[in-house]
């Protein structure tokens, strides 16, 4: 049977299932789920598997490791033998019997990749917490919910419910076509706010998930321009119904995208700061633009599944570089950013943090992303020496390529083109994923522009991108910001008060925190001052010139104090030994995006072809 993901409502109603899971919440206040398999037809022997890893997150997090009290009986309560092959897979003697596997799961670990529960809620990630039977992933799977309907009053899941109506005294029965379906479909139950709107034919629901009271109603608008905004884009919704879920609370971030869903996390300022609101709805264009572009349109390795080990591709420039290059720019198109704001953000949240990783000299972008593995999810406080991300030097490839494109072709032609062309493609053989080759030559043709080879070269290459060589072909410039040194006034009632110019802002490459007091460091850029010193990682600053420090900020007014390219005394501490060094500072020479002064009319043309909305 080939490998889909692809799933309506209306296939699961009235199916019935030969493996079934029952999830009982009766221990839910010490984090733990019960976890019951039903498992009909079965041979002398089968063996089951937890996940060791979750698609869309490349990281080995042996999810096994939270699992316990396993047990095996038949479906007369009889005790079947069983071995475990390996840490997540274990072999039952099942004789050909109907037979029951019951496990404890404790999920206590809030974000999106972590199932979570507690006695007001339980968010469950099905590949976290639900084994498999081998050989068997391509059968229909269901889920039974055992809650108390009438503390825990709603439940939220893009899997699909086996009837069209459960009574309030009912248990709730959801549905899979395959395990992968499954596996991809997080389930949330408890009282968080819902809310729901359509595009087209399609139902879009919406649930924030919470500890206090947010505007549902704004983030369901939000969330529907977007929906429009990427429809536009792709020319169909290719789903029949779709789940947002937003975890909201202090210190969540991130997302994880699902074929019919997604998870996303941010803090509470998302609903309160504009700023924190426009990163929520970039981040939010991201996730669901990979409802296209990795659930669907995806390098060749990345479905079907090995569940248990590492699926390597030097292909995540697709999956997660072209989604971040755009998931600000559909942010912009669908009128959350004007055009200054999408400029500055593309300046200071991608150019500008790429300008702070010595490690996109010290790697290209395939290979990060085929080290993923190790690397993207398990940053040390030197990674960023090390490694550059597919994410962030991925996505302003894809930013030059566009621009590069649609230069060559004086504007007739995009990156858009050529993601539509790879959209069509899939849907005529949905079952495979592409090679890195199929898609660049699939850009080709739908663009006219000899592009593979250059593009390649850039995510191959661990030199620095073309990006003025680029950019100015559109009337565009990436240079120092031009720092004005006239004093500001501050007008009053009584007279006009004018003030000296701030300090200009100093680099030394380091990062701080502060813990108990005391002011330690958490990262240093190679090459900048604070390594030319011999600082280290985890190391204290104790004194800057004689001026005990405490804070980042008493540390960054000590060095104004003498300016850029004065030493300063250190006195730090490593291993509770005393020590003296001397920083340098240089100025902060920060970047940005801005038009050239002289563009010609055909560049200015060009940049509002690129900046059309």
């Amino acid at each position: 049977m080939n490998y889909s993901i692809e799933q309506t409502d209306a296939e699961l109603i009235g199916t019935t299932a030969a493996i079934r899971y029952h999830l009982h919440f009766g221990r839910a206040a010490q984090h733990l789920v019960e976890i019951q398999m039903e498992i009909d037809n079965t041979a002398a022997e089968i063996t089951l598997t937890t996940p060791s890893w979750m698609p869309g997150s490349y990281k080995i997090r042996d999810m096994s490791s939270n699992q316990g009290n396993f047990t095996v009986t038949d479906d007369e309560g009889k005790s079947l033998k069983f071995q475990w092959l390996s840490k997540n897979s274990v072999r039952i003697e099942a004789n050909g019997k109907n037979i029951r596997v019951n496990y404890l799961y404790y999920a206590n670990e809030r974000g999106v990749r972590t199932s979570h529960v507690n006695r007001f809620h339980a968010f469950i990630v099905p590949t976290a917490c639900f084994m498999y039977v081998e050989g068997r992933q391509y059968e229909v799977h269901h889920v039974a919910l055992h809650h108390n309907r009438t503390e825990w009053k709603t439940a939220t899941s893009s899997l699909s419910p086996v009837k069209y109506d459960f009574e309030n005294d009912e248990l709730i029965v959801l549905g899979a076509l395959n395990y992968d379906i499954l596996a991809d479909s997080p389930i949330e139950i408890g009282n968080h706010s819902t809310a729901t709107f359509t595009v087209g034919s399609a139902l879009h629901e919406v649930a924030l998930i919470a500890d206090k009271k947010y505007d549902i109603n704004w983030l369901a608008g939000l969330l529907r321009q977007i929906v429009v905004t990427e429809r536009k884009f792709w020319g169909e919704l290719p789903y029949d119904r779709y789940v947002f879920m937003l975890l909201v609370g202090d210190g969540q971030r991130g997302g994880l995208e699902h074929a019919r869903c997604n998870v996303s996390a941010v803090e509470p300022q998302a609903f309160s700061d504009y700023s924190a609101a426009q990163d929520m709805v970039t981040l939010l264009a991201h996730e669901y633009f990979h409802t296209w572009n990795i659930k669907r349109i995806r390098p060749v390795e990345l479905g079907p599944f090995n569940y248990s080990s590492e699926n390597y591709t030097q292909a995540l420039w697709l999956a997660e570089g072209i989604t971040s290059y755009y998931d600000r720019l559909l942010a912009y198109r669908s009128g959350f950013l004007s055009r200054e704001e999408y400029l500055g953000s593309l300046s200071a949240n991608s150019l500008e943090r790429l300008d702070r990783v010595p490690g996109r000299f010290a790697m290209s972008v395939r290979d990060s992303s085929f080290l993923a593995w190790t690397k993207l999810y398990s940053l040390s406080p030197d990674m960023n020496n090390r490694f550059p991300s597919y994410y962030l030097k991925g996505g302003i490839a894809a930013l030059l390529l566009d621009m590069h494109i649609i230069a060559e072709t004086k504007g007739a032609k995009r990156l858009d083109d050529g993601m539509r062309a790879l959209w069509a493609a899939y849907k005529k053989q949905p079952e495979r994923g592409f090679t890195e080759t199929e898609v660049l030559d699939i850009f080709e043709e739908a663009t006219a522009v000899k592009c593979g080879e250059l593009f390649m070269s850039w995510l191959d290459s661990s030199d620095e991108l073309p990006y003025n060589k680029v950019m100015n072909r559109l009337g565009l410039q990436y240079l120092p910001k031009e720092i004005s040194d006239i004093a500001e006034t501050v007008y009053t009632e009584n007279t006009d008060l004018s003030f000296p110019p701030a300090a200009s802002a100093l680099f030394v490459g380091i990062s701080l925190k502060e813990e108990a007091g005391r002011l330690l460091v958490r990262e240093i850029e190679d090459g900048a001052p604070a390594a030319q010193a011999g600082i280290g990682i985890d190391d204290e600053i104790v004194f800057v010139n004689g001026f005990r420090v405490q804070t980042s900020r008493s540390f960054i007014d000590a060095l104004q104090q003498t300016g850029a390219g004065v030493p300063a005394q250190i006195t730090g501490s490593c291993d509770g030994k005393a020590y003296s060094a001397a920083i340098t500072p240089r100025s902060a020479a920060a970047n940005e995006i801005r038009v050239m002064p002289g563009a010609t009319p055909e560049c200015r043309a060009l940049l509002e072809i690129w900046l059309a909305r």
